[in-house]
């Protein structure tokens, strides 16, 4: 069981990589959002 529960170093290192791709994408997402909020605001004032 303890076998098992080890973790190899190629798996942290796919794991990692999966989280920081994760916070990547949430990162475009926000800044996304922000951008278009913004030239939503930018437009309303015309």
């Amino acid at each position: 069981m303890a076998d098992f529960l080890r973790i190899s170093p190629w798996q942290a290192h796919d794991i990692r990589d999966a989280l920081h791709d994760y916070q990547v994408d949430r990162l475009l997402v926000d800044l996304r959002l922000y951008l278009r909020e913004k030239i939503v605001r930018r437009l309303n004032r015309k």
